[in-house]
């Protein structure tokens, strides 16, 4: 158990260590993994942008609005990943 426990510690110092080169190259992208990892999620019950139409429409219609909306923020506006909705066999929205 010593040599499992040493060895994750080493290369527990190797991550950390790469990690804090990244961080300084990129902060930015650091700042965004950190929070992905950290678990926490966006304020979406206050978020008022999320919940703002442009005029009324039949459910199916804020519905998919709302999930395109959801994708967004999902992706963090950036459009980290591949992440796309489809309503109705149509794809409404897609981040690359």
């Amino acid at each position: 158990c010593g040599a499992i426990a040493h060895k994750g510690a080493s290369r527990e110092g190797k991550w950390k260590k790469l990690f804090k080169e990244y961080e300084q190259a990129y902060p930015e992208l650091a700042a965004l993994y950190k929070q992905y990892m950290s678990g926490e999620l966006p304020d979406l019950k206050n978020d008022t942008d999320l919940f703002e139409f442009s005029k009324p429409a039949a459910t199916r219609g804020t519905s998919a609005a709302l999930l395109n909306k959801l994708v967004y923020v999902a992706a963090d506006g950036g459009g980290h990943g591949r992440v796309g909705i489809l309503v109705r066999d149509r794809l409404l929205f897609q981040l690359r």
